[in-house]
């Protein structure tokens, strides 16, 4: 039903405004989030990720988009696509490889968010990746 209002007004940036705006949760919150991580504009991508973060736990099916998104060209995009794959903790276990490359990232506050989220998700491999 919500997915099906924001198809007809065609407009990430109006969806991502939405559910900023609510306390709207569920699957057709993350469906419509899902589908702004792919936006051409940064702003939106970036509130997505955002407002996937806030919608833990029902966003974990979330985590492939996300991981797609660590090396997204903004870097405040990467950070909070970050920010959501922390916040889901072991459930977002398939962005490991991407997070061990994320700590090498060129902007400290990606980098160093990337070693926080990595440590939370699975402690062991981040162990194993030499990140304390």
């Amino acid at each position: 039903m919500i997915d099906s209002a924001f198809k007809s007004r065609k407009s990430n940036r109006a969806a991502v405004d939405f559910f900023r705006e609510t306390n709207l949760r569920g699957n057709g919150a993350v469906a419509i989030m899902r589908r702004a991580l792919q936006d051409e504009d940064a702003e939106v991508r970036m509130g997505a990720a955002n407002t996937l973060q806030r919608l833990c736990p029902e966003s974990t099916i979330a985590v492939p988009d996300l991981v797609n998104r660590v090396r997204d060209p903004d870097s405040r995009v990467r950070y909070g696509v970050i920010l959501a794959l922390e916040a889901m903790g072991s459930e977002a276990k398939a962005a490991v490889p991407s997070l061990i490359a994320a700590v090498r990232d060129g902007e400290r506050l990606v980098s160093v968010t990337a070693r926080r989220a990595l440590k939370k998700i699975d402690p062991d491999a981040a162990a194993k990746a030499g990140v304390q």
